[in-house]
């Protein structure tokens, strides 16, 4: 593929070249002599990047992160051609990192990407994902680092990811702490986003040259994250705006829940449409902008504050967050996890772990109740009992307990 690519060492040169701008924006079977990696990504135009504005607000604050505007994610932008796709990541990453996080998926999907970082080989943070989010790869690059790296998912192996070598595909980043106009940009063969699962095929109508869709992959779901720089940590921002947040604390556990969604293929004729401009077909899980509420585990309230395990008569109880929902908010969530210690603090039986709910409703009846017994079935002793309900990991959990009895 004959893609103008500038080596590392020329970057800083092409960097202060200005250009003009470019009023075409449509995908097209040949981009190469439009798109340049390079770090800068002014060739994109309007129609390719990602956020626009909502009633006037823009999607994608440009002052939006817990760290200030120096580490802050600006824009996501997107093109292709009949051979790569085009993306490019604008901000500021002082002395920090950035990733955007790809999930080629079905409309509706299911499939078996990475539901969280904290465990990985390379490049573990401290983020998760929600349910309907399952990033299958990363383009990832640091303050500083002109050449980004693309992690793959070794499906054979949990929490295992595979480095892309080099050569396979083309990315420049040009951050340099608070330089204004730098980006992280890449062009990634089709064949490389659709996990070495497509092959050849020539249009009958144009005649392109091009790659097949795989099944279940004409979809492509995206988000990007600023993170600390050092394992184990998370970050302050990211685009688009999570339901739950970002504290300033990076060793804080944040959830990436929500997403851009982006139609590969709407003529269904299976392969990538030409002649569009992404934006028109961009949508959201949320659609931003909004204010991320991080949720507090409030307190426990008993429906059944006695357990008789002989009488067959469990304890039952229900969780109150804040702030609280109206039940009409059918988007956010929230984990929770329920134990049950004894007097002298033992631990009794957990009742489930990080068990996924609506914010609005965070109580499930099935669940929400104990009936006298450990982990290995057997009645306990008559006495006093608490029960721990917490909302995400340390540190920055929430937790409440309450104490309540058993009858023998």
């Amino acid at each position: 593929m004959a893609l103008r690519h500038l080596l590392p060492a020329l970057v800083t040169v092409a960097l202060f070249v200005p250009r003009s701008d470019v009023s075409f924006a449509a995908t097209a079977p040949d981009l190469t002599g439009r798109i340049i990696i390079d770090g800068i990504s002014s060739e994109f135009t309007e129609g390719e990047g990602l956020f626009g504005l909502n009633e006037g607000v823009p999607e994608e604050d440009t002052n939006d992160s817990v760290w200030g505007p120096f580490n802050d994610l600006n824009q996501i932008k997107m093109t292709w051609d009949a051979e790569s796709l085009y993306v490019a990541c604008d901000g500021f990453i002082w002395d920090n990192n950035m990733i955007l996080l790809i999930d080629p998926t079905g409309a509706d999907p299911d499939d078996e990407g990475l539901p969280r970082m904290t465990d990985l080989n390379a490049w573990r943070r401290n983020f998760t994902f929600s349910e309907d989010f399952s990033p299958d790869m990363f383009l990832a690059t640091w303050d500083g680092n002109s050449a980004p790296q693309f992690w793959t998912v070794d499906p054979s192996q949990p929490d295992q990811i595979v480095q892309a070598q080099a050569g396979t595909f083309i990315g420049v980043a040009s951050f340099l702490q608070n330089t204004p106009g730098r980006s992280m940009e890449a062009a990634i063969p089709w064949n490389m986003i659709f996990g070495g699962q497509s092959s050849r095929i020539t249009d009958v109508n144009s005649g392109v040259d091009t790659w097949e869709i795989p099944e279940e992959m004409d979809h492509l779901r995206l988000a990007a994250v600023i993170t600390a720089g050092p394992d184990g940590t998370g970050g302050p921002d990211s685009a688009p705006d999570n339901l739950t947040g970002h504290q300033t604390d990076s060793a804080v556990l944040v959830t990436i829940d929500n997403y851009v969604i982006v139609p590969l293929d709407e003529n269904d004729d299976g392969i990538v449409d030409f002649d569009i401009e992404p934006r028109d077909r961009v949508d959201f899980k949320l659609r931003p902008p909004f204010q991320g509420i991080r949720f507090e585990v409030a307190s426990i309230e008993f429906d059944r504050k006695i357990a008789s395990p002989e009488e067959s008569r469990p304890m039952s109880f229900r969780t109150r967050l804040s702030p609280e929902l109206g039940p009409d908010d059918d988007v956010r969530t929230i984990a929770l996890t329920a134990h049950v210690y004894d007097g002298s603090g033992n631990l009794v039986r957990t009742l489930y772990t990080e068990d996924r709910r609506l914010a609005s409703d965070p109580n499930n009846p099935d669940l929400d109740q104990w009936d006298g017994r450990d982990a290995n079935g057997r009645m306990v002793k008559g006495g006093i009992y608490v029960l721990s309900v917490i909302s995400g990991e340390l540190p920055g959990q929430s937790q409440s307990t309450a104490a309540f009895g058993v009858v023998r």
